[in-house]
């Protein structure tokens, strides 16, 4: 739109200029505008109760932030106010959106700068690109991040004693010291639990409950918590209590001394607790 004077008059021409800025639609604030009947939906009626075709109101609040995009509040006390045609309830101020505001409203009292709107309009677009660019300067940085914390990872798996110089080196800039530490931590934390894992599964498999109860309380308590532990166990008791009372019933078909004896050597004596 070219614009014929310095001044911007009309809701139009605002909107035009300002475009997708909404945050500029505070300018209107304290303004007052003016409407006609053959853009209003509502009966204009003036401080005579009489019926009129135009009015003037104040911008008195602009919500920028609200889910359905702007919305503008007029207020026409105390010279007007606008009737539902349908309900015949008045009000002297309204809600529009602004969709309602561009195509409801004429001109601005008083008009505004337009090279002072444009001036705003440049320098919140330029401030608008500077948090773009900042924030993709922060995804790209956080791209980094991952990729050098999966490199560590990997170096701590197949050469842990040059971690520290591959951090000095690659990471220092992007990772805090504290980060650093606390990732190569949980590395040797995992790789202890893995060990100590395999070290009870080794017991476990020969069914040396007894052995890896005392494993798990003399080394393990720190790494593994007793749920897990149990749950690790628990399959390797019952193969182990099944191989048993196979191994019962069929002594107990041959002699049932011999299977009293066989009873209170393993499962009663010093482990019943494993198999009740």
């Amino acid at each position: 739109m070219i614009y014929s004077s310095q001044e911007i008059r009309t809701v139009e021409e605002f909107a035009d200029v300002i475009g997708d800025f909404s945050e500029l639609w505070e300018l209107l604030k304290n303004r007052q505008v003016s409407i006609y009947q053959v853009h209003c939906r509502d009966t204009i009626i003036d401080s005579n109760h009489k019926r009129t075709r135009h009015a003037k109101g104040k911008v008195v609040r602009v919500d920028n932030e609200n889910y359905w995009g702007v919305k503008i509040k007029v207020d026409f006390h105390p010279d007007y106010r606008l009737m539902n045609c349908n309900t015949g309830n008045s009000q002297s101020a309204k809600l529009y959106t602004k969709t309602q505001f561009i195509f409801g409203f004429q001109e601005i009292y008083p008009p505004l700068s337009l090279q002072e709107v444009k001036n705003l309009k440049d320098k919140l677009g330029a401030t608008k690109r500077q948090i773009e660019l900042e924030f993709l300067k922060n995804e790209e940085i956080a791209r980094k991040i991952n990729i050098l914390f999966e490199d560590l990872e990997s170096i701590f798996e197949q050469d842990f004693d040059s971690s520290d110089f591959f951090y000095n080196l690659k990471c220092s800039q992007y990772i805090s010291f504290e980060s650093y530490n606390n990732k190569k931590l949980d590395f040797l934390k995992r790789k202890k639990k893995k060990e100590l894992l395999e070290n009870l599964e080794e017991l476990l498999i020969k069914y040396l409950f007894i052995e890896a109860d005392e494993l798990y309380q003399s080394q393990c308590k720190d790494y593994i918590n007793l749920y897990e532990y149990e749950l690790k166990k628990k399959p390797f008791l019952t193969v182990k209590k099944n191989l048993l009372l196979l191994e019962l019933d069929r002594i107990l078909i041959s002699s049932f001394t011999k299977a009293d004896v066989f009873y209170c050597h393993e499962l009663q004596k010093g482990s019943i607790r494993l198999w009740r």
